[in-house]
């Protein structure tokens, strides 16, 4: 609505005569401009909430960043959660350490849209996935006494 505002205020300016049609007509398709990329961007925005329960549920398979458009690191994950088995499981714990950073780092798709959503719900989703990560870490059974 601003950039509308704005507008107004640019016909009011070439109205008093403070700025000539050439400034007029360059203003005005900057703000135009501004207007379709938001509207384009909000178009294609993915949503935060689901790529945070993607990269929770199935991160170490590169699911949420082939949902974001990081196809690479997608599949850079997906074939090291695979080739795991023959590498002690290592890789494993590797993705699932960089698929847990992500989920608290990355905020944009690969086209550099912002995703959409409730940045209370998105931040609320990060830290419930704290709290559950950390209620596993003390539940889990990691050594057995024998």
């Amino acid at each position: 609505m601003a950039d509308f505002d704005n507008l107004d205020e640019l016909k009011a300016l070439k109205a008093r005569g403070v700025i000539d049609d050439a400034q007029y007509d360059q203003i005005k398709s900057k703000i135009a401009q501004r207007i379709i990329r938001g509207r384009r961007e909000g178009a294609y925005a993915k949503s935060g909430v689901i790529y945070i329960l993607l990269a929770f549920f199935l991160g170490t398979i590169g699911i949420h960043n082939l949902y974001a458009g990081y196809a690479k690191r997608g599949w850079t994950q997906a074939i090291l959660t695979i080739t795991s088995p023959l590498f002690a499981f290592l890789p494993l714990l590797l993705t699932a350490a960089w698929a847990w950073g992500e989920l608290f780092v990355v905020n944009k798709s690969a086209d550099g849209v912002f995703f959409k959503g409730s940045k209370v719900v998105i931040c609320g989703l990060r830290i419930l996935s704290i709290i559950v990560f950390v209620w596993m870490w003390q539940n889990a059974d990691l050594v057995t006494e024998s």
